[in-house]
């Protein structure tokens, strides 16, 4: 596990270039069936059949760390990190935060369908849930490329976190109207617990003692990994390491049992909570709440750091020579020695509030073409120390009833971006691809087309099955409905 840490965080970012939770660029937009996932009071214009996987695929991220902050480009068109000794130092520090933050959510359909009753709207969900976050204090980069060089001889790395967690969810919503211009909705949700692993390093102080660091720290360590697995630390496995050693964090997994996916399960609930109100005619108020439950963990590894202080002997050089796999796999041996956390309990168990979503929107339809919309979405994101909010402000328009499309700018904690929908619903297929930012892919660096700026985006596509009559806001103009009546008339007195 030590060695994949930075490694998977080099992973996410890299993967930033293509994508970032639920898809805001399609509150707004006319004809997006997984709106619902928003707000559950917002109704879809048909009922639909998801293809699986196919019909959604979402993968976000949010990050003030630009990939460029952590990669430079070498003269001989290789990359490598901010570790190699021909980057400057302060070059590297200026680009960093205080406390840098990456969050990647990831949702996929396995099945998702919607239908209209006479008096709602249902929809029904299977799908597959992960989430990704990790805080990275400035001087956690500092120690890394400066050392004890320059007279630094105290760092602080406090507020050091990360946590990996997957859950299966099955869903079933229903949208209601109260009211002709009131709508509610309610979401509910059984969640089946996957993986949960979060690490808090709550104080890390590191001091110059000669030629090595001395550590004291206050570190927890909660894992639940798949059928019964728990993670082990060399000292049970059998080395005889002291602490000095820095290295007893060399984590190997048990066994897996496919029979306690089953026999200890770790299960939850959550409920989605919305409504929509329609006044003076071209005005529209919405707002929902997300994700308001828990998780029971169960088969839950612990771990933390000794009550006594420990040492270390600081990261190593990284080599010209060296790839940029084995770069990051050093720097996570060497974080993991110092943080020198270890293994407490293997059955324990553990009840989780769910990080929650709330949105409040607002829609202004031109009085002058009503097809035309002008949005203003608001987002908090409930997460401990992964907390963000957004402001979004969109224009919509739907010329046609069968497509539409939504630009939008958005300003939050990870800096501003740009984002853009486009949706074809036909009257039996539904075809979408959706940003919340492209905005990184404007400036990269040549030739190798990484990301400079922070980010903070979503990528969706979707292929669904539309089934039904269109239920929507735009509906076949008066005209147009007598015209087709006087034609069927025609044709029937024909016969």
């Amino acid at each position: 596990m030590k060695r994949y840490i930075f490694a998977a965080i080099a992973l996410i970012l890299v993967a930033a270039s293509l994508s970032a939770q639920n898809l805001k660029t399609g509150y707004f937009l006319d004809g997006y069936v997984y709106k619902y996932r928003l707000n559950p009071a917002l109704r879809g214009e048909r009922g639909f059949i998801a293809i699986p996987v196919a019909g959604q695929l979402s993968l976000g991220l949010n990050t003030d760390l630009g990939l460029s902050t952590l990669l430079y480009p070498m003269d001989n068109g290789t990359l490598a990190t901010f570790m190699h000794p021909s980057v400057s130092a302060d070059q590297f520090m200026s680009s960093l935060k205080p406390l840098n933050r990456l969050n990647l959510d990831l949702n996929t359909n396995i099945l998702a369908l919607g239908f209209r009753s006479p008096k709602a709207y249902h929809t029904i969900d299977l799908g597959v849930r992960a989430d990704v976050g990790v805080n990275l204090p400035k001087d956690l980069f500092r120690l890394a490329k400066l050392g004890a060089s320059d007279g630094n001889t105290h760092y602080d790395i406090s507020n050091l976190s990360g946590r990996i967690s997957g859950r299966l969810e099955l869903a079933y919503g229903i949208s209601f109207p109260v009211a002709k211009w009131l709508d509610l909705g309610i979401r509910g949700k059984f969640l089946f617990g996957l993986a949960n692993v979060q690490a808090d390093v709550n104080n890390l102080q590191l001091d110059l003692d000669g030629e090595r660091w001395a550590v004291q720290g206050d570190a927890d360590l909660m894992a639940v990994l798949p059928g019964g697995m728990f993670l082990m630390t060399k000292g049970e496995l059998g080395t005889n390491e002291s602490l000095e050693d820095g290295d007893k964090m060399a984590w190997k997994f048990s066994e897996f049992d496919p029979k306690k996916l089953l026999t200890k399960p770790s299960l939850g609930a959550a409920f989605d909570l919305g409504l929509n109100a329609r006044f003076l005619k071209y005005f529209t108020v919405s707002a929902s709440i997300l994700d308001l439950g828990f998780m029971y963990w169960n088969d839950v590894t612990t771990a933390t750091t000794p009550d006594a202080s420990w040492s270390f002997e600081g990261f190593d050089g990284i080599g010209a020579e060296m790839s940029i796999g084995d770069q990051f796999s050093s720097l996570g041996k060497d974080l993991l020695a110092a943080v020198n956390m270890q293994r407490v309990d293997s059955k324990a168990r553990s009840f989780n509030m769910l990080s929650m979503t709330a949105h409040l929107g607002l829609e202004f339809a031109m009085p002058f073409y009503e097809r035309m919309t002008i949005g203003a979405l608001g987002t908090r994101r409930f997460d401990k120390n992964y907390s963000w909010t957004e402001g979004r402000f969109s224009l919509n328009l739907a010329p046609l009833r069968w497509f539409s499309i939504s630009a939008n700018y958005a300003i939050s904690d990870f800096g501003s971006s740009f984002g853009a929908a486009a949706n074809i619903h036909l009257p039996a297929l539904n075809i979408y691809v959706a940003t919340d930012s492209f905005k990184p892919m404007l400036n990269v660096v040549p030739d190798l087309y990484i990301p400079i700026d922070p980010i903070a985006t979503n990528v969706e596509l979707g292929l669904n099955i539309l089934v039904g009559k269109y239920k929507g806001r735009y509906p076949k103009p008066e005209k147009e409905k007598k015209e087709r009546r006087s034609k069927r008339a025609q044709k029937d007195e024909q016969f």
